[in-house]
């Protein structure tokens, strides 16, 4: 049992295989160890440990919503201590406030306002949960502006944390290589934890070219129309659907036609995301899911979600980079936020995804790197001329170029601009690591023992209009086929207006054209009986119009000199019979 800080700060600084014969941490551990933490699996409840003890902690974490998510969970059967969340609007005050008031500390703080609760340190264990997010907050300013004057979120975190180095704690389950870190967390205790009794997760695979359109034909589609869908042998009733953008959780809700009452959504806390997501709830309660719940990237580390039917799916397109899932780590994060074990699904999860060639080779882009970074070197040089030779209010480089504002600190003691490595460090291995993941293709199914693979379903590449109205009466969806936009819109537009698809192209553009117009789609209707050149009986003719009227709710009696009303037309006396030729069709008013 490590139950001790003396006991952390006498480990010697080398890497230490910590082997545990439990599945979680609580079971084994009273602290957290300090050091660079790998502890391999998600959810063994690390965090639990550090909120849960009797020693003063602050917890500091990528975003809001994984504090509002474990600070909803207590007190508890478990543990009777308030935790106290630290974010915007939270103030040094109340932070004191609450340091005041309570027996043990017990705080969890954003990465960008960890400068708030600094200076409880001297009697608090610092631990860095999710530490593998910090070389994305590289380019966000501490005090939450794009500012060049300011000093980034990245390095402001490292800068306390190597203050406190001999007792910090940084913890993940997918760590940055020491590569891309400061040289000092090399040199601080490295430890590897390995964990018992796991459940190893299978896969349910779906390589698709249009992963988001495949998401509302294949899953969310058929889970509105049906209730369940089977997917390999996962029988699926609700869903938690992972995917890194805003736009595309509310576009694929929209296009999908969802009820707001049966979605709710984790993004990141902001006033754009509120406006963005205006009509959907926010989830609030991590133990009750409504029939969808949508996480952005802000959700995928540390929370946790609870329910006894919900599957987890992951979608990931390389076409944009911010869409784009990192299989290094987003990947194994995103799947571990189910707690609940007797949940059929707990150890499946669907991941649709497509692998995409890069429009640059990793050469072309490390060499822009390099030159982006030569020239800012160079702009904070000509920062120091201006800034010696009295020159500074003619230095417009910080407020014209947004990679001097994002690349550079700026550090008040000496009044100095200097390059901030880290988020270099940040492109580098976005370069060289997550990017190269999908440029040589990655091969998830080589990475589990076990999985599933659904195959897409067969497109027609040249699909004609007549083609796709017998697909949509066979299948009932056409989703696959929106790049064909004329012919898809019309079928849904006429699904939309009657009910109904119409196999001629033609008549069916007059339908929806002439939808408001009643007459006019009487014209049409009875247009699309007759053909110009043929003849017909009497009788023939009235028997037509007498369908069209009745389809139409029209109170009349049929007569076959009706018909002139919608035709041009002619009699024609053949050996007796009495015949009605067709010349030409009258004109649809507008």
């Amino acid at each position: 049992m490590l139950q001790t800080r003396e006991h952390k700060q006498n480990q010697n600084k080398k890497m230490t295989n910590l082997k545990f014969n439990a599945e979680y941490a609580s079971d084994v551990l009273d602290v957290i160890p300090a050091g660079y933490i790998d502890k391999t699996l998600c959810g063994v409840g690390l965090t639990t440990v550090a909120l849960e003890n009797d020693i003063h902690t602050i917890v500091a974490v990528p975003s809001v919503e994984l504090i509002r998510n474990k600070v909803a969970q207590y007190p508890n059967d478990r543990c009777d201590k308030v935790i106290l969340g630290v974010y915007g609007g939270v103030s040094i005050e109340d932070v004191n406030r609450y340091a005041g008031d309570t027996k043990v500390i017990k705080i969890m703080v954003t990465y960008d306002s960890l400068w708030k609760v600094e200076h409880l340190l001297v009697c608090c264990q610092l631990i860095i949960d999710e530490s593998n997010k910090l070389l994305n907050s590289s380019s966000l300013k501490s005090t939450g502006k794009r500012e060049a004057k300011s000093t980034d979120v990245t390095t402001t975190v490292f800068n306390i944390a190597e203050r406190y180095k001999e007792t910090v704690s940084f913890i993940s389950a997918t760590p940055t290589p020491l590569s891309y870190m400061p040289k000092w967390i090399s040199e601080i205790n490295q430890i590897k934890m390995e964990w018992s009794n796991t459940v190893k997760a299978k896969p349910i695979l779906m390589e698709r070219t249009y992963p988001f359109k495949s998401l509302q034909s294949e899953v969310l589609v058929p889970l509105r129309n049906n209730g369940s869908i089977t997917l390999g042998n996962a029988k699926i009733t609700k869903v938690i659907v992972f995917i890194n953008s805003v736009d595309t959780i509310v576009k694929c809700i929209k296009e999908a036609e969802l009820n707001a009452d049966d979605v709710a959504i984790i993004a990141a806390d902001s006033v754009q995301n509120d406006v963005k997501i205006k009509g959907y709830n926010r989830l609030t309660n991590p133990k009750k899911l409504p029939k969808y719940t949508f996480i952005t990237s802000s959700g995928f580390e540390g929370i946790d979600l609870e329910d006894s039917e919900a599957i987890s799916i992951i979608v990931s397109n390389t076409a944009k980079s911010y869409q784009m899932i990192d299989m290094l780590t987003d990947l194994k994060q995103a799947i571990s936020r189910q707690r609940i074990k007797s949940n059929p699904n707990y150890d499946k999860f669907v991941y649709i995804y497509n692998q995409s060639i890069f429009s640059k080779t990793t050469e072309e882009l490390m060499k822009e790197l390099d030159e982006k970074e030569s020239s800012l070197k160079d702009a904070c040089y000509l920062w120091e001329v201006a800034k010696t030779s009295d020159k500074r209010n003619g230095f417009k480089y910080t407020e014209e170029n947004a990679d001097f504002k994002a690349y550079t600190n700026f550090e008040q003691e000496t009044e100095s601009y200097v390059l901030n490595h880290n988020l270099f460090q940040a492109d580098k291995y976005f370069i060289l690591n997550i990017r190269e993941q999908y440029k040589k293709g990655f091969d998830i199914k080589g990475n589990y023992e076990e999985c599933t693979v659904i195959e897409a379903p067969e497109v027609l590449e040249n699909v004609t209009y007549e083609q796709l109205v017998n697909i949509y009466n066979e299948t009932g969806n056409i989703d696959d086929y929106k790049h064909k936009e004329n012919y898809y819109k019309l079928i849904m537009d006429s699904v939309k207006l009657y009910g109904k698809v119409w196999s001629n192209y033609t008549y069916a553009t007059q339908m929806v054209d002439n939808y408001s117009n009643e007459y006019n789609r009487v014209v049409i209707t009875v247009h699309s009986k007759f053909k110009v050149g043929e003849r017909y009986t009497t009788k023939e003719v009235k028997d037509k119009l007498t369908k069209v009227y009745a389809e139409f709710g029209i109170g009349r009696k049929a007569k076959s000199t009706d018909l002139q009303e919608f035709m041009t037309v002619r009699e024609v006396n053949t050996r007796g019979t009495r015949l009605v030729e067709i010349i030409s069709k009258t004109s649809i008013t507008q």
